[in-house]
């Protein structure tokens, strides 16, 4: 899974993962301590917003 997690983005350290259903969740952190918001271009080293869902990995 850490791979996977990897492959993604090289910045996402890999937590944990439960199947739900038929429900991947998989939980993961960054690695990078100030990142810029791709919304305002901010910089900041606090929680700006959160992703809870990715659709379509399906396709990958």
């Amino acid at each position: 899974m850490h791979d996977f997690v990897t492959m993604l983005d090289k910045n996402l350290i890999y937590i944990a993962h439960k199947i739900k259903g038929d429900t991947l969740i998989i939980q993961v952190a960054s690695s990078q301590t100030m990142v810029q918001c791709p919304y305002c271009k901010t910089y900041s080293t606090k929680v700006h917003s959160t992703l809870h869902q990715l659709k379509g990995l399906h396709k990958l």
